[in-house]
């Protein structure tokens, strides 16, 4: 809460608010770790489905915009390549996630719908289940066996 009060307070009164008029502004770098690489690329994925089930929650990294206009004028670098390396790392997960949710949700419905017509269950479809549940009893067994032996 402090953190997200502060951040607003910088957006609004500058980042050198609390500084003695006499004292020396400290120069913004947007290579600084305080800067969140994120908004610096292109905007912050924490933004996004805030109050969903998909939410990330509050970023916590600044997001200023003098050191995203600085970052936009620096040259190309090794640390800007990393960060948008990084900035695509991470959408292209976050895309996959989601997808493997819809995709999830959508087997979800129609095992539902399947279920609702007429009372009948579809026998394929719990073979299957029946095999996966045996597979992962198995490897659980495995697995206990194998911590107790200690390896």
């Amino acid at each position: 809460m402090v953190d997200v009060a502060r951040q607003l307070l910088d957006e609004l009164m500058g980042r050198n608010r609390n500084l003695d008029p006499t004292a020396s502004a400290k120069e913004v770098s947007w290579a600084d770790e305080e800067f969140c690489p994120y908004f610096l690329v292109k905007f912050c994925p924490h933004d996004l489905f805030v109050n969903t089930r998909a939410d990330l929650g509050q970023c916590t990294k600044l997001h200023d915009d003098e050191a995203k206009r600085l970052y936009d004028e620096a040259k190309p670098c090794r640390k800007k390549t990393q960060y948008e390396e990084d900035f695509l790392r991470f959408c292209t997960n976050m895309i996959n996630e989601v997808d493997r949710k819809i995709a999830k949700g959508k087997q979800r419905l129609l095992l539902m719908n399947s279920k609702t017509d007429g009372g009948r269950s579809v026998p394929k479809q719990q073979e299957h289940l029946n095999a996966l549940t045996e597979k992962i009893n198995k490897l659980v067994h495995e697995a206990e066996e194998a911590g107790t032996r200690g390896t």
